[in-house]
């Protein structure tokens, strides 16, 4: 034999052969990517949101209730006025981005024409979330800056760590 592997089907012996492309040179390590482009954004949205955003927001409510004193210690720390882009628009980016990066990274590797439908689908499933404060089926207040500030999240954060 000349190594390649064997198995036992029944009676007969297939044999199957690894081509070198098969092989990948290097595993592919995503800890690192999903660390710096999903985790990361998504801390500085939700502390964003936790440092600076009144208490009637939910996710501020929800952390109140889970970390009261972690909550009230951003407050008191974070800086009394911010402009409102960053407190509206920035939590909204930096979610986006983490979202389209991790669809990019589900996806790496994989040819164009599999992978462009899902980032397109999750494209317009972060856009729809926006788009539900306009149409009154999703809690908010639309904003045109924060649908801008969605898509332009979603694609960097995709095109990015899907290098």
């Amino acid at each position: 034999m000349d190594g390649a592997p064997t198995r036992s089907h029944g009676h007969e012996v297939v044999r199957t052969t690894l081509t070198q492309s098969s092989i990948p040179l290097r595993p592919r390590r995503p800890s690192a990517r999903v660390l710096v482009h999903v985790v990361v954004p998504l801390a500085i949205g939700t502390l964003t949101y936790a440092a600076w955003r009144s208490t009637d927001v939910r996710i501020v409510s929800w952390m109140s209730r889970i970390a009261p004193r972690a909550v009230r210690a951003l407050h008191d720390a974070g800086p009394s006025r911010a402009p409102a882009m960053i407190l509206g628009s920035l939590p909204d980016a930096a979610w986006a981005w983490a979202f389209g990066a991790m669809l990019s990274i589900v996806w790496l590797g994989r040819p164009s024409r599999q992978k462009a439908p899902w980032l397109a689908a999750g494209m317009v499933l972060a856009l729809l979330s926006e788009i539900g404060q306009a149409i009154g089926v999703v809690p908010g207040t639309f904003d045109v800056v924060d649908l801008v500030a969605i898509a332009l999240g979603y694609a960097a954060g995709a095109m990015i760590a899907g290098r």
